[in-house]
Parts: structure tokens; C-alpha cells; sequence
């Protein structure tokens, strides 16, 4: 490979940059088999996270990862302090199937579809890209768990200031900080904590509303047998007492 009139072997470079932090991941959809790699690179190479789609070894799509994933919303650092980007490429022959001519996009089913009585003929054996993104980014976030685990750890430390301090309320939230903390960015401002608190406590108390209604009701389903047969007894004892 020839860059700025400089030669380069293709190999080397593979070995020396991408391949000790190199990562591979199956994973099944409607029999279609996908392979996940993934690839940390040097924040000189690339300025973004990404997920490619890909068919016969060539890039067609590509998806930003920090639309799905808050955290990666910057480079990130491994634990030498060297900063990279990640880069996943999913394969199938699923992909390389049904790529277009031109290999710009993919015939992808829809998720709403799954909602039509009588789907189109052949559509519904498509997959949705959303459900091929979905199961690759567990995947993803597996890959860069020691990352991603920093980052929460400074970001908890962030949170449990701001609710010390100035959100005593919130408090609750603390034990149970591992639902939410990935719905953060990796440096959040103090509005961004207060808002996804306060959206946090919210969700917990319509849950706790819905929980009691349903106990409630569960309770009266099984109060009635209870006091029908109080009222028979009752009937009976009246009967006894005027006989006809």
C-alpha cells in the first residue's frame, strides 16, 4: 500500500495496530448467521465509533455509535492511557446476499412490518437493520467493558455529588444506578444528571402505582369468593332464626 509516497505492508500494519485488540462475535437471526469483529483504532486514524454494515469484505452502511451508545460520545482510553476509536464491522452472507447493485444500501425488512395481517410476499423474511444493531451492540459494549466501566465509575462519582449536595431526593436512585448511568454521556453537565434523575424517579414511582393497582385488584379477586361465602353463612343463619 502506497501513503504520501511512503510504502506500507498491509500485514504489518494489521498486526501492530489492530490485531492484539482485535474481537470476533456471532450471532443468529432467523437462522441467518452475522459475525461481529471489532477493531480499536488509533484517534489518528478514524475521529468517530462506528458500525459497519458490510458485504463481501467491502463497507456499504455504517452506523454512529454514539447515537445508541452515550458513552461513546468521545475517544475513550484503554489502560495503557492510549485514546482510540472503535470500529465494528459486521458480516453475513445474509448482507452479501442482499445487497443492492450498486452496493449502497441493503434490502432490510421493517420492524413495523411485523405488524401487518398480510405481509408483502418475500418481505417478510427480511430482517430489520434495528434488529441486527440491536444485537450487535451488547456485543459492543461487551468489547469495551474496561472502557465503559471508567467512565460510569467518574460518572457515579459526578452523580453522587450533585445528590449529596443539592438533590437529597434523588438519593433513592444511587443503589440502583446501573439502570441508568449508560444513558449518560461520558461528561455530563449538571442539567443532563438532573434530567435524567428526574425522569428516573418518575418512571420508579408510575411503576410503584401500577404494582399497588394490580395487587389491589389481585387482593379483591380473591376477597370476593371470601365474602360470598359470608353472605351464604349469613343467609343460612337468618333462615334458622325465622324459619317459614
Amino acid at each position: 500500500m502506497i501513503d504520501l509516497g511512503l510504502g506500507h505492508d498491509i500485514n504489518d500494519i494489521f498486526e501492530r495496530d489492530y490485531k492484539a485488540s482485535a474481537s470476533a462475535h456471532t450471532f443468529e437471526i432467523n437462522s441467518s448467521e452475522f459475525t461481529l469483529h471489532g477493531f480499536r483504532l488509533p484517534s489518528s486514524r478514524t475521529t468517530k465509533h462506528k458500525l459497519i454494515y458490510a458485504a463481501d469484505q467491502r463497507s456499504v452502511l455504517s452506523d454512529k455509535l454514539s447515537d445508541y451508545l452515550p458513552n461513546l460520545a468521545k475517544r475513550l482510553e484503554d489502560a495503557d492511557g492510549k485514546s482510540f476509536f472503535y470500529l465494528g464491522i459486521i458480516q453475513s452472507p445474509y448482507l452479501s446476499e442482499h445487497v443492492n447493485t450498486n452496493r449502497t444500501d441493503f434490502d432490510f425488512g421493517d420492524l413495523d412490518d411485523a405488524e401487518l395481517e398480510l405481509p408483502l410476499p418475500g418481505y417478510a423474511q427480511l430482517i430489520p437493520k434495528a434488529e441486527i444493531r440491536n444485537k450487535a451492540l451488547p456485543l459492543v459494549q461487551e468489547d469495551l467493558k474496561d472502557a465503559i466501566d471508567t467512565i460510569n465509575a467518574a460518572k457515579l462519582d459526578s452523580i453522587r455529588r450533585y445528590v449529596h449536595k443539592e438533590a437529597p431526593q434523588y438519593r433513592i436512585l444511587l443503589r440502583d444506578s446501573d439502570k441508568f448511568i449508560d444513558k449518560l454521556t461520558p461528561t455530563p453537565s449538571r442539567q443532563e444528571i438532573e434530567t435524567i434523575l428526574h425522569r428516573e424517579l418518575f418512571n420508579r414511582e408510575t411503576e410503584l402505582k401500577k404494582e399497588s393497582s394490580r395487587i389491589i385488584k389481585e387482593a379483591g379477586k380473591r376477597r370476593i369468593p371470601w365474602q360470598r361465602q359470608r353472605s351464604d353463612l349469613q343467609d343460612a343463619n337468618d333462615r334458622a332464626d325465622h324459619p317459614t
